[in-house]
């Protein structure tokens, strides 16, 4: 049986809570590291103990051999769906292989929904669909999605656990350090498809020497000797920057879908055991990867990922923010590194910024905008919020965009007390003499003063006295 942290606990049982109240469907939203599979499994067992039959469900085959070995560290008997998932009380599946076998398996009283903010597509629907009288629970560190759909259809309540930063200040993650290149690539004119930006634009501004070089030569100077995964815009271009991370001497390699997954576990493994440092992916490292878990690697430190090198500018929070988390589980490095060549921060804040989720929706191209202005310091080129890099000591000058927000807050306070003055004197206006004086005053039509004077209640109550 696995132990759980203090938070965890805490976590399972307000968890519980929720369903003792009646809610069928909660999501438990805890960072990136923070352990939600592990909470899972721990329930899984509790389950199991009952006799009920669960599943676990997730969209890709790297995170189906994750939540089996936690799984299995939970003490639960299990079999993954497609392969050895006969008579086994609980099952982890794919639902790409889940969907297809809905009339021969075993009807669940329990189903974990992994990254649960991908429920709401089409596949995921089907399942949650066929089984609506299971209990869900989804997990997800993001629960929001690109595309503005809310998560209500499937869950009715929101558990939420410790912020990033608290795990931070506690210990259970690690600090990220963010670092953006001096010549940031400019994607604001990409054409955009489904709220994103086009692939192919957006290959052709990332897929470029100079882009690459800076990369690499960040990595060298910030992150050198690290373990590090570098998120690309395609296969393509996740291959040409292995290859240029190769003939600079840092050893590299791509990993993707079209690879056996015998060739993909061992690629995994090289990173995990140092040989290989820096691992690039367009899509299939991003959520829900965990090194450690995905490879059987015994010592734990040897399975962290400290650093992490975006390639892939989005419109995505949720795509940024797990990209992120890849590089913050604690490990042999203080602190986790982020070489920031998209400019993902710009436009999302970081990772630890406290966030609102809520199970509704948002309209269409409405993201959460940051809390604080991210910065970027003029002489190491960290990324930063405030007035001060706190990786150098260097002071900022205000920003255009920041002097042009105090300008803006000084007119608008002017025309807030030029509204109220003119309501003052309107409301000084006894009689007809008074609104045609005030009509010369601004400038009005004569008959504007006879139509304000009549509109007025002073007039209305004259005539009614009269």
């Amino acid at each position: 049986m696995i132990s759980l942290r203090p938070y965890q606990l805490d976590m399972v049982e307000r968890t519980r809570s929720e369903y003792r109240r009646g809610f069928r469907a909660p999501i438990d939203v805890l960072s990136t590291g923070g352990g939600k599979s592990v909470i899972a499994a721990y329930m899984a067992y509790g389950a199991y103990e009952k006799g009920r039959q669960t599943w676990f469900l997730a969209h890709r085959t790297e995170l189906v051999a994750q939540l089996r070995r936690t799984v299995e560290r939970a003490g639960v008997p299990c079999g993954v769906v497609g392969d050895d998932y006969k008579d086994q009380p609980c099952l982890i599946g794919n639902i790409h292989s889940v969907v297809n076998r809905l009339g021969e398996l075993p009807k669940p009283g329990f189903i974990f929904a992994d990254e649960a903010h991908r429920c709401p597509g089409a596949t995921f629907s089907r399942i949650l669909e066929h089984n609506r009288l299971a209990h869900l629970l989804g997990l997800s560190a993001t629960p929001q999605r690109l595309d503005g759909r809310g998560l209500s259809e499937h869950f009715d309540c929101l558990v939420h656990g410790p912020s990033m930063k608290q795990l931070i200040k506690d210990g259970y993650l690690k600090q990220p350090i963010y670092f953006a290149p001096k010549n940031l690539v400019d994607a604001a004119s990409l054409k955009r498809t489904a709220g994103d930006y086009d692939k192919q634009g957006l290959e052709a501004l990332m897929d470029k020497p100079s882009v690459t070089g800076d990369a690499v030569q960040n990595y060298c100077q910030r992150a050198m000797g690290r373990t590090a995964l570098a998120f690309c815009v395609t296969v393509k271009h996740a291959e040409a920057v292995a290859e240029a991370f190769t003939r600079a001497g840092v050893p590299s390699e791509s990993v993707d879908g079209s690879l056996s997954s015998e060739e993909r576990k061992a690629r995994l493994t090289r990173l995990a055991l140092g040989e290989t440092k820096v691992l690039t992916s367009c899509e299939l490292l991003g959520e829900g990867f965990d090194l450690e878990s995905a490879v059987d690697v015994k010592t734990r430190e040897d399975c962290v990922v400290s650093a992490a090198i975006l390639l892939r500018p989005t419109q995505s929070l949720t795509l940024c923010l797990q990209q992120i988390g890849r590089s913050i589980r604690p490990g042999s490095f203080p602190n986790s590194i982020i070489l920031d060549h998209a400019g993902n921060v710009f436009r999302h804040g970081f990772a630890e910024d406290d966030r609102e989720w809520s199970l509704e929706g948002r309209p269409r191209g409405t993201k959460q905008e940051p809390t604080l202005e991210v910065h970027r310091c003029a002489q190491c080129y960290a990324a930063f919020q405030g007035s001060e890099c706190p990786q150098c000591g260097a002071s900022r000058a205000p920003s255009p965009r920041e002097l042009r927000q105090r300008e803006g807050e000084m007119a608008q306070i002017l025309e807030v007390k030029q509204r109220v003055d003119r309501k003052a004197e309107e409301r000084a206006c006894n009689c007809y003499e008074d609104w045609r004086k005030l009509g010369e005053k601004r400038g009005w039509n004569p008959k504007a003063a006879v139509i304000r004077w009549r509109s007025s209640w002073k007039f209305k109550m004259t005539r009614k006295a009269a």
